[in-house]
């Protein structure tokens, strides 16, 4: 169960992650329409790590997935400066 659990955190940070660089980079060339889900998306997948986070600041107690995490929440559009 712990396993499922980390991966399915690890596999939501990547996306999030994934569609936060995307969105950058694409955003002169994408419709429109897509731009807005595309940056919806994001904001999704950083809302899902803020309320999964543990006590401790971390995620799935793994170093790894926390730096994941972390810098999804940097690399972010909105520019998060601290979590």
């Amino acid at each position: 169960m712990k396993l499922k659990k980390l991966l399915t955190t690890s596999t939501l940070l990547l996306l999030t992650f994934s569609l936060s660089i995307g969105s950058a980079l694409a955003a002169e060339v994408m419709d429109p329409g897509l731009k807005s889900k595309a940056k919806r998306a994001a904001d999704d997948g950083l809302h899902y790590l803020r309320t999964h986070q543990a006590e401790d600041g971390s995620w799935s107690n793994s170093v790894g997935v926390t730096a994941l995490a972390l810098r999804a929440f940097l690399e972010n559009r909105r520019g998060y400066s601290a979590v």
